[in-house]
C-alpha cells in the first residue's frame, strides 16, 4: 500500500504516467447473436488496477478543486461521468472563460 502511494504521488507530482500503467489489454465480447461475424463483438480494454486506482484519484482531486472555487456551476455535471469527460469539460470551461 506505502508503494502505491509512493507511485501515484510521484505521478501526480511530475504529471507523468509511468508507461507501464498506460497499457491495456483488448478483447473482443461477444454482444449477441453470431459468433462468427465480426460486427458481433466490441472491443473491452482491461487496465491495470493501479492504472484505474491513480484515474480515481485523479478525478477526485479535479473534482474537489472545481467544487472548492465554485467552477462547477459552469459545468454540467451530470454528463461528467469519468475523468476524460471532466478533462473535456476543463477544457470547454477553458474556452468559454
Amino acid at each position: 500500500m506505502v508503494l502505491l502511494c509512493i507511485l501515484i504521488n510521484l505521478s501526480l507530482q511530475n504529471g507523468l504516467v509511468p508507461d507501464i500503467l498506460k497499457i491495456a489489454k483488448i478483447l473482443p465480447l461477444h454482444k449477441g447473436k453470431e459468433n462468427n461475424l465480426l460486427t458481433n463483438y466490441r472491443p473491452v480494454s482491461l487496465l491495470p488496477t493501479v492504472s484505474r486506482i491513480l484515474e480515481k484519484v485523479v478525478h477526485t482531486r479535479v473534482y474537489a478543486f472545481l467544487n472548492n472555487n465554485n467552477l462547477l456551476y459552469k459545468i454540467n455535471m451530470a454528463s461528467v461521468r469519468n475523468t476524460l469527460q471532466l478533462m473535456q469539460s476543463l477544457n470547454l470551461l477553458k474556452i468559454h472563460c
